[in-house]
This record gives structure tokens, sequence and C-alpha cells, in this order.
């Protein structure tokens, strides 16, 4: 099965595009990779962080 990884446009999505971390199109469908650290540090309040877990 072919897949290809895409940015995930800027309209037509129910999740808030800070959340998504990528798009991969595949023959039977598209799949939505989540961006973990952006879901968790938003629900915990504890702002932007580094990817090392440091503050920006």
């Amino acid at each position: 099965a072919e897949s290809a990884s895409e940015e995930p446009p800027a309209v037509g999505m129910r999740w808030r595009r800070q959340f998504v971390r990528t798009l991969v199109r595949r023959d039977d469908g598209v799949v939505v990779l989540p961006d973990l650290h952006a879901i968790f540090a938003a629900h915990l309040g504890i702002g932007e962080l580094g990817r090392t877990g440091e503050v920006a």
C-alpha cells in the first residue's frame, strides 16, 4: 500500500491544526497522526514546551 505524508490543511478538519502532526494518505483512506506533546501541554496548561521538556 502506497502512502504519503503531508501537512494538515488550514481548513476543513475537525482537529485543531496545532494538534495534528501530519496526515498520511493511504490507498484505503487518510490517517491523522496527532501531536501528543501539543495536546497534553495544552490540556495540562503547561504552555509551549520544547521537545526536550524545557520551556521555549
